[in-house]
């Protein structure tokens, strides 16, 4: 790679990461200076929170994390990627952890990309393979989830016209990102979308395509892994009910089961770090929609992501004692 060209890719990284800086900075500075955040309220709901409605919601966390490990050790064994399971957990927490305490999520999956050719060098398509499947599929379980529990609680999460507008929004997002991407698969089908190379990020959307068609052809491990992905969501679903009950908050059930789709979905938007900024914002307009204040919805998202960070700082201690073992480490060297 020339020089030039590598200077390039590395001030645009900079660049990027100050904008998704500058966008979390700027929507959190919109929310507090608005006004109606009592920090104090914030830190009396933290210290009355319930010790076991927060102690299930942290082991959900533990329970969904621990199956998106092994879904993506599925996917790595489904392309011949024979990485033990415990190593493969190993670097998904390694992967967990970059993406909670770095700019976007490119960084998680470039760490899990870099472990895994570690083991085998001559496999690196299959790496890449394997993380935009796993990506691909978690986004069709959140989609499973969204089906089942939006519609059933429409009615709560559309209160206002304000909530019913990012509803809406989030749900064309959610479909105008995915559905472009699965029309790519090949298949009979695309002699009649010949209208689709007209479309934006054709060579983006054809490698996505390409790479789902791999494991299609797999559907005992495919449909496997997308069951993974629609409980995995589902337990998220759970977890934050757990979050709210713990800060004694007056919502239900339903009114969170429909939120935590359209939530995960804003926040996985990477336009600000560590979804910061977007979460609170999106909180913001659920929770007033049902009476209840932007402290409780403050205190809400940041519990979530301290719960998230607590998983990722176990990865963070993975990533400090892990090595690759002296067996992979001689055959790279000798590749």
């Amino acid at each position: 790679m020339p020089a030039s060209e590598g200077g390039g890719k590395r001030w645009r990284g900079v660049a990027s990461a100050l904008a998704k800086a500058g966008v979390s900075a700027g929507l959190l500075w919109w929310l507090f200076g608005r006004g109606g955040v009592d920090f104090g309220d914030i830190v009396r709901q933290w210290a009355g929170m319930d010790g076991g409605w927060i102690g299930l919601a942290g082991c959900l966390m533990a329970v969904a994390t621990m199956l998106g490990l092994v879904r993506w050790w599925l996917l790595l064994r489904a392309r011949g990627l024979r990485v033990p399971l415990w190593e493969a957990c190993a670097i998904g927490m390694i992967g967990n952890f970059f993406i909670v305490f770095s700019i976007g999520v490119v960084g998680g999956d470039l760490a899990r990309v870099v472990y895994v050719i570690r083991h085998q060098p001559d496999r690196k398509a299959e790496a890449v393979l394997s993380i935009v499947a796993d990506r691909v599929l978690g986004v069709l379980g959140l989609c499973i989830v969204a089906l089942l529990v939006v519609p059933m609680n429409w009615a709560l999460i559309t209160a206002n016209r304000e909530t019913r507008a990012l509803v809406w929004t989030i749900l064309v997002l959610l479909g105008g990102g995915l559905v472009p991407v699965l029309l790519e698969v090949p298949g009979p089908w695309r002699r009649w979308l010949t209208v689709m190379d007209r479309l934006p990020f054709r060579e983006r959307r054809e490698q996505l395509g390409c790479a789902l068609g791999a494991y299609f052809r797999d559907w005992r491990t495919t449909g496997l892994a997308l069951a993974m992905s629609a409980l995995i969501h589902g337990l998220f679903v759970v977890m934050w009910y757990c979050v709210v009950r713990a800060l004694h908050l007056g919502a239900g059930f339903g009114f969170v089961a429909g939120m935590v789709p359209i939530v995960n979905t804003a926040t996985s938007i990477p336009v600000t770090v560590s979804g910061f900024g977007v979460r609170e914002a999106v909180l913001d307009l659920f929770f007033r929609s049902v009476g209840l204040g932007r402290d409780a919805a403050l205190a809400t998202s940041f519990t979530v992501w301290g719960l998230m960070a607590c998983m990722a700082l176990v990865g963070g201690v993975v990533y400090v004692l892990y090595r690759i073992p002296a067996r992979a480490m001689r055959e790279a060297g000798a590749a």
